[in-house]
């Protein structure tokens, strides 16, 4: 039980007020529900680990003529774009293979080899998983639009990869030492820094007496 100030008029008096009714309390819940969430830094952690990492990737605009006979490979025309994995209308083109794995730059980049039609959903559905490995779970799926196919998709992303051979960064190949640990380096101090910059934004969010 809280006790309050109430103020009637002249008179000062200490009343004693109960716990917030249950409407108020449900009230304020559909309310924050409505607001903006609280930032965090480390909601954002992945993401600028991730654009770190890939901001060391290889990048290449394809020709149109490897453009189109990678279409025809997969079975598709450019005005008609599919997503590889579930057959479904697409406008956007995706990574066959991961570029970032464990924050650090698995050496696959942009490039004609490395790119396939992809809808969001299973861009996200797959993350980082191989893509190989992802179908064969997919095929087990019912629900999933693309389980039928996974056997002619394997087919034709093969016959893209035997097309156009890996052309992965190796970095312990092709990076100088120094400048693969001097970018290992910075990174760290990146996330060390993020790290930091979570912590110090906490305390000073509590001197408004703000909830995350």
């Amino acid at each position: 039980m809280a006790k309050y100030y109430l103020c009637t008029e002249s008179i000062v008096e200490l009343v004693e007020v109960g716990p917030v009714p249950q409407e108020d309390t449900a009230m304020a819940k559909g309310l924050k529900s409505l607001l903006p969430k609280p930032s965090h830094i480390h909601g954002r952690r992945s993401s600028i680990t991730y654009a770190i990492a890939a901001s060391a990737s290889p990048y290449a605009v394809p020709t149109e003529a490897e453009f189109n006979e990678m279409l025809q490979i997969l079975g598709m025309d450019r005005d008609h774009l599919r997503c590889v994995f579930c057959n479904k209308p697409t406008k956007r083109l995706g990574h066959l293979n991961a570029l970032v794995e464990d924050r650090q730059p698995t050496g696959w980049g942009t490039t004609i080899g490395n790119l396939v039609p992809v809808c969001s959903t299973c861009g996200s559905r797959r993350g980082n998983q191989p893509w190989a490995e992802w179908l064969q779970q997919q095929a087990t799926d019912k629900t999933w639009p693309g389980h039928a196919n996974v056997i002619e998709t394997t087919k034709r992303l093969t016959l893209l990869e035997q097309r156009f051979p890996d052309q992965r960064l190796v970095w312990s190949q092709k990076i100088p030492p120094d400048l693969a640990q001097e970018f290992r380096d910075l990174q760290a101090e990146v996330i060390e820094s993020l790290d930091r910059l979570h912590k110090i934004g906490t305390k000073i969010k509590a001197y408004f007496g703000a909830q995350s």
